[in-house]
């Protein structure tokens, strides 16, 4: 929890205080460096659908995506 708490606040520090930003967390398991704030729109994408379900229960308002890295797909 130590290191989650740390990184956490680390990603708070980085983002700025008064313009809107989009992060995307590639790898982004459960989603447990979400930062919720007004201005930060969270895309989380991940290869585990059972973490992607945990993730969306905990921030639905956030966008995320199963993506398997290693396969070949088109947008």
């Amino acid at each position: 929890a130590y290191i989650s708490n740390s990184i956490k606040s680390v990603i708070q520090h980085q983002l700025p205080r008064t313009k809107s930003i989009s992060v995307l967390d590639i790898c982004c398991g459960k989603g447990n460096y979400l930062i919720e704030k007004k201005n930060v729109w969270w895309t989380g994408v991940d290869v585990d659908l059972y973490a992607l379900s945990i993730a969306r229960k905990r921030n639905p308002s956030s966008t995320w995506i199963w993506l398997d890295a290693t396969q070949e797909w088109s947008a």
